[in-house]
């Protein structure tokens, strides 16, 4: 994962002091998915929609997700940055089945 974001990094309790970190950063993202599928089937029982449901949770495994790199000594972060979604799709297949994805029903 890459990402560049522009922080405000000076607190605003100490003007003095300047939080550590980068405004861009590369590091390896490790995404959790938990789903279902609902097929509706059409004519010739092939699959014609698909409803999904879905849960990610992806967890960033470099820690400099948000632009901070906080020093332990000074703060307690106990775990990586992490973000979530939850999402619901809509799927419509269109176009001729062909023997690689034709569906095996009788």
């Amino acid at each position: 994962m890459a990402n560049s974001i522009q922080n405000q990094r000076y607190s605003i309790y100490d003007k003095t002091y300047r939080f550590p970190g980068n405004n861009s950063s590369v590091g390896i993202l490790l995404p959790l998915l938990v789903g279902y599928e609902i097929k509706l089937y059409g004519s010739y029982s092939e699959p014609a929609y698909a409803i999904d449901f879905g849960y990610i949770h992806n967890i960033a495994l470099a820690g400099n997700l948000d632009g901070y790199n906080d020093p332990v000594s000074k703060f307690k972060n106990n775990a990586p940055d992490q973000y979530r979604q939850i999402f619901v799709g809509f799927k419509y297949y269109f176009g001729n089945i062909v023997s690689y994805n034709k569906a095996i029903r009788y």
